[in-house]
């Protein structure tokens, strides 16, 4: 797949990667992850047949040896649907233009690969898990560090095979490349209160135009693209932390633990407490 030049350059400018979670988990009997929203692309390369449905509503089944695909903040549903046993070689990933912004906005995935580059996936995705594993019992060595970074670019390069650029792609890069600085300090600051009036210098935009160019860009105002933000923080730390809801709320700016927890609700379908409990247990 290639990608208009505006969509590139925002990636050679800012785009970087993170490793969230993985592992090469064996599964017998039937299981399933319920229904749930991740911050990070999954991707699962599975040696048992399995069944998907998203909230977008696609819904199948995936053969054993394909991969499956979910886009950051997809509602989904992976399950498997054998009693035989198996292994999941999977891992969860981000890939962040400005610190936030989600680059898969502007390709489509498919919700599965298949053939040799379902198995490279499941490749790199044991890979990432021994070398985190390393880092992880002795430190983090340049070379490890190097290696880790490789096979995540190696890993989007697959799966970016198998997508598609979406039509208006080009012109919201466009748009988003005027709000580059904007989207940096929102990222760098997203735990202090929001100022409007900063933002929009930043842009170099009166407030009222900033705030219609931003919504035109994005699809969301300024506030909600902060508030999601700073949920998007907090379900990275109720996934991976060990600190109390009430202490997340106030580590990204929503102090009062009440307003943070009706928010996150409303966001993601379960309370903070509820999501550690549940999500937790379906990291496959």
């Amino acid at each position: 797949m290639r990608l208009s030049g505006a969509v590139l350059r925002l990636a050679e400018r800012s785009l970087r990667f993170e490793y969230d979670a993985g592992g090469v988990t064996p599964q017998s009997g039937f299981m399933g992850t319920g229904w749930r929203t991740l911050p990070q692309l999954v991707t699962a390369c599975i040696s048992y047949p399995s069944k998907y449905e998203f909230a977008d509503g696609r819904k199948g089944l995936i053969r054993a040896g394909d991969t499956a695909l979910v886009p950051p903040g997809l509602h989904h549903c992976l399950g498997k649907s054998t009693r035989q046993a198996g292994v999941s070689r999977w891992s969860h990933v981000s890939y962040l233009l400005f610190g936030s912004l989600d680059p898969f906005r502007f390709v489509d995935l498919p919700s599965f690969v298949s053939g040799p580059d379902s198995e490279r996936i499941g490749a790199l995705n044991a890979e990432l898990v021994e070398v985190s594993a390393r880092a992880g019992a002795e430190g983090l060595g340049l070379a490890d560090l190097a290696r880790k970074q490789a096979l995540g670019w190696s890993l989007l390069e697959t799966v970016l095979k198998h997508a598609r650029e979406r039509p208006e792609s080009a012109r919201m890069a466009a748009g988003v490349e005027r709000l580059a600085g904007t989207l940096e300090f929102l990222n760098a600051h997203f735990a202090e209160p929001l100022r409007l009036d900063e933002l929009a210098r930043r842009a170099h935009l009166s407030p009222s135009r900033f705030h219609a160019v931003f919504k035109a860009v994005l699809g969301v105002s300024p506030q909600a693209y902060w508030t999601a933000l700073r949920l998007r923080r907090a379900q990275e730390e109720l996934l991976r932390g060990s600190r109390s809801v009430k202490e997340i709320a106030a580590a990204v700016g929503m102090r009062d633990p009440f307003h943070f927890s009706r928010a996150f609700k409303a966001a993601f379908g379960q309370s903070p407490q509820a999501y550690r409990a549940t999500v937790r247990r379906s990291l496959i």
